[in-house]
């Protein structure tokens, strides 16, 4: 989400929530939680397939990221970025 698009979805909580009835105080509480509720992603996620169902050449061909899935001591299976 864009800060353009935050600030008017800002703009209409504070709306809202000021015509129900709510303080100030408690709508600031409320943004805050929303704020501190966004979750920033830490690194890559990575997800298991089975080589049955993709090749290490079809990753290779679109130049997908992949490595072998360290885990799972079975060599059927890689792990991909799914980002």
């Amino acid at each position: 989400m864009s800060t353009n698009d935050e600030d008017q979805l800002s703009d209409a909580i504070i709306n809202e929530f000021t015509a129900a009835g709510y303080t100030t105080d408690q709508i600031e509480t409320i943004l805050d939680r929303q704020h501190s509720l966004k979750h920033e992603p830490e690194g890559p996620t990575w997800i298991k397939v089975h080589r049955k169902y993709l090749l290490p050449d079809t990753l290779m061909a679109y130049r997908l990221p992949w490595d072998w899935d360290e885990v799972c001591a079975s060599p059927a299976s890689w792990r991909t970025d799914s980002n």
